[in-house]
């Protein structure tokens, strides 16, 4: 089985110099595909940031992900685009698949060079030309966009800042080791900042994560405003990904069916003996009322969070057995589990209403391999919420993750109000 996971492991402190960007407005068409003459129904980006063990030679996840979105071609309608920005092992390119696109490899087809040269992407000013460049020449009455790469969901990473001379900034999305090679050491992006360079732009219909640990509260609130819908997994990602040619379909739907992408991903590993997998769709117009409702009856049992025993609470993360990481990564309780072991009875039941309008749809196998122990742990189905969530206990007095954790949008709004 192979144990490649989309969670980064070995961050640590790396320099790395500065790499001017420069975008390159005359630009080579592909063979396959043109630009789209007219307003398109759907256009989706999949931001694949692959300069890292996920296109190491024996894995090469990558192509074999953009092979099945070819299979998965003749789902989309003649004004759908699938644009598809590949920073691997050579110089990034962006690809554009359409209805009528010839290739059937990846190997096939012919990329567009929006930069000079080798560029960090896990740089938001890099993340921000390809979302311009996207939205400029392929226009859509609605966009969505997938993260592929590593992960560790909202918990942030000290790296040197790319654009800051000697400042430090905190990663959490992707790794790009620089080098062109298969090392997971390397650059990551704040989630703060991927809001930030998102929300400049129209509304996305949804984000995607197909990187481990991303379907936290952390990062769903942060990027509330910035999409409709958020989809991705509070546990690890398998390291083949999505099944994009099973996904397509209720992707480029004529209305965009969240629970299709959901049903089609799980239904594809739940068939299979390897892996597992634990999604959900996040519904970020109801965001806001979560948190109050959580910020309620967090408030009331604040002083009682340290006496539970969290053992039997559902983790996707166990920090007690496998913090040796030097990152510090804590515990990923999934929501619905830790608030009914915080909660009386009846105060858990006022509250789950809130998290099943924010979390309209869920699946998961009945149990999940993580590569942390090579082997498979269960999910709790009768818990299982979809959405994992932090909470700051006295054991993990002296993590730095703590401090972080306060600067998160979900912790000013539910704890530190």
């Amino acid at each position: 089985m192979q144990s490649v996971f989309r969670a980064s492991f070995g961050r640590f402190l790396t320099l790395v110099s500065f790499l001017c960007v420069f975008l390159l407005f005359s630009c080579d068409k592909s063979d396959d595909s043109s630009e789209a003459d007219e307003t398109s129904s759907r256009t989706v980006l999949v931001y694949m940031v692959a300069e890292n063990s996920l296109d190491a030679s024996g894995y090469n996840f990558a192509v074999k992900d953009i092979n099945e979105m070819l299979r998965g071609r003749s789902s989309m309608s003649d004004n759908d685009r699938l644009v598809i920005y590949y920073d691997g092992q050579s110089v990034p390119l962006l690809y554009v698949v359409d209805r009528k696109t010839k290739a059937s490899v990846a190997e096939d087809l012919k990329g567009i060079e929006i930069f000079s040269g080798d560029v960090n992407s896990c740089d938001p000013e890099v993340l921000d030309d390809v979302v311009s460049y996207t939205m400029e020449h392929y226009q859509a009455d609605s966009y969505g966009i997938i993260f592929w790469s590593h992960a560790s969901g909202w918990v942030m990473q000290d790296h040197q800042n790319v654009k800051y001379r000697n400042a430090h900034m905190n990663f959490s999305f992707g790794v790009d080791n620089g080098k062109n090679s298969g090392s997971n050491m390397g650059r990551e992006m704040n989630i703060s900042e991927m809001a930030s360079v998102l929300g400049r732009f129209p509304k996305f219909a949804f984000i995607m994560f197909d990187a481990c640990f991303m379907q936290s509260v952390e990062v769903c609130h942060e990027l509330k405003s910035c999409c409709n819908y958020i989809i991705g997994s509070p546990a690890e990602i398998p390291g083949p990904g999505a099944p994009y040619d099973k996904i397509m379909s209720p992707m480029f739907s004529d209305k965009l069916s969240v629970e299709g992408i959901v049903d089609a991903y799980y239904s594809y590993y739940n068939q299979s003996s390897q892996y597992g997998a634990v999604l959900s769709a996040v519904d970020c117009s109801q965001l806001d009322q979560l948190a109050s409702t959580t910020s309620f009856y967090l408030s009331k049992y604040g002083q009682s969070f340290n006496d539970v025993d969290y053992s039997s609470v559902q983790n996707y993360f166990i920090y007690d057995s496998w913090n040796y990481m030097k990152d510090g990564m804590p515990d990923c309780y999934d929501i619905n589990s830790l608030m009914k072991h915080l909660l009386s009875s009846e105060d858990y039941q006022s509250w789950r209403p809130s998290l099943y309008q924010a979390v309209p749809y869920r699946k998961s196998t009945s149990t999940w391999y993580t590569a942390f122990i090579n082997g498979f742990l269960p999910v709790n189905l009768d818990e299982y919420g979809g959405i994992s969530m932090f909470l700051p206990l006295d054991k993990y007095v002296g993590e730095k993750f703590l401090s972080d954790y306060e600067t998160t949008s979900w912790a000013k709004t539910v704890l530190y109000n």
